[in-house]
């Protein structure tokens, strides 16, 4: 007998018991003398404000209603329901009609009393292999002295097959049985049948043409004799989806011997060709129109091509493309080529620099990514600043190495509560080639998010370093440091934050540390808020980077929330004033949250 069917016969039983059982008659006559009466308002009373908040969706008298006796009996047995799968099955419940005589409507109230709770004197586990036990008891929700809970215990019953399904027992099922030890305290047992171990035999791919299947294989990448897991399918459908080459992904399990598994793969493939036009907001470069033409399949085997131009206020930049998924039979790789041409507009700069670089990238788990990169340039800098030994302006081609690493540990990367996000970027313009200049930098960002019940706590920190190498004297514009706006320091506007010539230029720096502390809070609805306190400062040079100047701003914001991420209204206030050419408050509008 599963837990659910044992509490309607608990509650069955016990249908007698408490002021919910029998209501004195006049309570009937009430609910009979407004018959037809709307229903303006329903209470319920007796309960804790969030339990009655999800007791009144599931009631039919929550919605715009009418009084009738079927009805509000119906809505008081559901009530009772409730309370007995939340282990209060002696709960009594009692309908109170309000009457407006001359709006001719009423007020129902339901009058709670929960009655003595019922606890959970022991809690164990059978027939589960010592193998898994440590696992599934780790898993447990529910613990002996808890209160007794139907969905509570609901949930146990997954997590101990979860861990059976972990140790290969593809087809594992458990169940709980329930015994009652006195009137408030019960034992149960959860009882696993877990069956055999399996091991895949093959992957059998369909609906797809022979060049696409051969890569959906190499991508799914079972091996013949290799231990069930259902991380196995989820990493085979992340895999496949990553490509962008299929409409539909079906992944389904087939029996293929008594300990064996068929791993059956339907795939619709998507159209290859795409053109995509977009006008959107991003945050720190503000309104960008992107145009984009691209083939998916064109060298077949997932092997793609295409073209994009970008436009906005601060960069422009076209770019052909193509790519290699599965590089050289890696299901987790990428290979890249990209040729362009990127031109900045900055205040303090302008730069055109025709481009080719290749890549190489690859997955080593869902959350953990690499890549690294070799580029060439043939950059050409307009330096605007008065002070212009500050930059350092190339005559030549500028090449470096470029490596990323990238860990997103968070539980929604769109609108995140808690996990981590890091990432890590070096790059090392060696010195002996054809480059015309020479440096190294390292920059490193980490955002930890802590939920406190429906709150978030986050918190950032972000370092940047870098330095020339002989012959080079100075960085080169677009390889300093900067800070300030909405995706860094919320005290200054954009790049605003360090060191500035004399007309109020941005120089930017050698070495930068900024972070952030923020507490994110629900409001009402889609709005939330938040409070927020940033830090940060940029060093012209290694030498001048303290502690002694670290500006500090503290403000509140507004998220409306949405499919794509929050629209973030952040306004800084600065505690700090050791640069008194920048304003004490300024107000940012972005996209996203900060990460």
């Amino acid at each position: 007998m599963t837990v659910r069917f044992v509490i309607i016969a608990l509650l069955v039983s016990t249908a007698t018991a408490g002021p919910g059982a029998g209501q004195q008659p006049d309570v009937w006559d009430d609910v009979s003398n407004y018959k037809g009466w709307p229903v303006a308002k329903l209470e319920i009373t007796g309960v804790e404000k969030g339990l009655a908040k999800e007791l009144k969706k599931g009631l039919d008298l929550a919605g715009e209603s009418v009084l009738y006796e079927s009805r509000v009996r119906e809505d008081l047995e559901r009530i009772r329901l409730f309370l007995a799968r939340r282990g209060h099955p002696y709960a009594g419940v009692r309908p109170v009609v309000e009457a407006d005589l001359v709006k001719r409507e009423i007020e129902l109230t339901f009058e709670v009393d929960p009655g003595p709770a019922v606890f959970i004197e022991s809690y164990h586990l059978g027939n589960v292999p010592d193998a898994v036990r440590p696992q599934a008891e780790r898993a447990l929700v529910l613990r002996p002295g808890d209160v007794f809970s139907d969905d509570a215990i609901e949930t146990d019953i997954q997590a101990v097959i979860e861990e059976l399904e972990k140790s290969g027992h593809a087809r594992a099922r458990a169940a709980a049985t329930f015994e009652w030890i006195d009137t408030t305290n019960v034992a149960i047992r959860i009882v696993a049948i877990p069956g055999p171990v399996f091991y895949f035999r093959k992957a059998v791919v369909s609906g797809i043409a022979d060049d696409l299947a051969s890569l959906a294989y190499t991508m799914v990448d079972i091996r013949r004799g290799e231990r069930y897991e259902p991380r196995t399918m989820v990493d085979a459908r992340n895999f496949l989806s990553r490509t962008g080459l299929y409409r539909q992904i079906r992944l389904t399990l087939e029996d293929a011997a008594p300990d064996s598994l068929d791993l059956i793969v339907e795939l619709q493939e998507q159209k290859p060709r795409s053109i995509e036009t977009a006008v959107g907001y991003w945050s720190d470069e503000k309104f960008t129109g992107r145009v984009r033409w691209q083939h998916r399949n064109i060298f077949n085997k997932g092997r793609g091509m295409s073209f994009e131009i970008v436009y906005n206020q601060f960069r422009q930049w076209g770019e052909w493309a193509t790519w290699w998924p599965a590089f050289h039979s890696m299901k987790k790789s990428l290979a890249t080529l990209r040729l362009g041409i990127n031109s900045e507009s900055e205040v303090s700069y302008d730069l055109l620099a025709p481009t080719a670089s290749v890549a190489y990238g690859y997955n080593f788990t869902r959350r953990f990514t690499a890549s690294i990169a070799a580029a060439m340039s043939r950059a050409s800098y307009d330096i605007l600043t008065d002070e212009r030994f500050t930059f350092e302006n190339p005559k030549g081609p500028v090449g470096w190495l470029e490596g990323w690493i990238t860990r997103d540990a968070t539980d929604d990367r769109i609108s995140p509560s808690s996990g981590t996000f890091s990432w890590m970027r070096l790059q090392w313009g060696p010195p002996g080639g054809i480059s015309e200049a020479n440096w190294f930098s390292a920059e490193g960002n980490g955002t930890y998010m802590v939920p406190i019940k429906a709150t978030v706590l986050a918190v950032n920190a972000r370092l940047g370093y870098g330095l020339p190498i002989e012959p080079a004297v100075v960085l080169l514009p677009d390889r300093r440091f900067y800070a300030g706006g909405p995706v860094s320091h919320r005290g200054f506007n954009r790049r605003m934050l360090g060191p500035k010539d004399s007309g109020d230029l941005p120089l930017g720096g050698e070495v930068m540390a900024t972070g952030f502390v923020e507490y994110r809070f629900p409001i009402v609805w889609k709005f939330n808020g938040a409070v927020f306190a940033d830090w940060g400062q940029v060093w012209q040079y290694r030498g001048e980077a303290t502690f002694d100047n670290i500006e500090i701003a503290i403000g509140p914001a507004l998220r409306i929330m949405t499919p794509v991420g929050p629209l973030r209204f952040d306004w800084g206030f600065r505690l700090t004033d050791y640069d008194t050419s920048q304003p004490r408050s300024v107000f940012h509008f972005a996209i996203g949250y900060m990460m």
